[in-house]
């Protein structure tokens, strides 16, 4: 079982996480508008967007101060990238649609994209499953507690 403390830097590294993964994102949407093929990767306008969008969400939710918000959202938010990733190897001309490309990608030509989106995706899952469920006290009744 966590200490306290042990569940408010675990409660806190998910907050960072969203708050640092999401600055990332951000500089790299606004960066892709200038360079399309930025670290190889293919970034067109929907993709960068994309980028800017769920950047701004995941340092919102970073600098909330609701307490399980970066949890929940790196959770989610890791979990739909590393779907996006999968889906890079498995249905490329998919994504590459769904990022905007008017011309069908496919996967080796993806791939640093892929990477991207699976690499940041278990980052944030693993900064969400890191970090502690909020206590609701629901196991013990009120009338057997001292």
């Amino acid at each position: 079982m966590q200490t306290r403390r042990e569940r408010a830097r675990a409660s806190d590294a998910a907050r960072l996480a969203c708050s640092g993964l999401g600055a990332v994102l951000l500089l790299l949407g606004f960066a892709g508008f200038a360079w399309p093929s930025l670290f190889g990767m293919h970034l067109t306008n929907v993709h960068n967007l994309l980028h800017v969008v769920s950047g701004s969400a995941a340092m919102c939710v970073g600098l909330s101060g609701a307490p399980d918000a970066p949890r929940r959202f790196s959770l989610c938010f890791g979990s739909a990238y590393l779907l996006l990733g999968l889906l890079g190897f498995t249905a490329p001309g998919l994504v590459a649609t769904f990022l905007g490309h008017r011309s069908l990608v496919n996967a080796e030509a993806m791939l640093p994209d892929t990477l991207a989106h699976l690499g940041l995706g278990g980052l944030f899952v693993a900064f969400g499953l890191r970090a502690p469920a909020p206590r609701t006290g629901l196991g013990i009744p009120e009338t057997l507690r001292h």
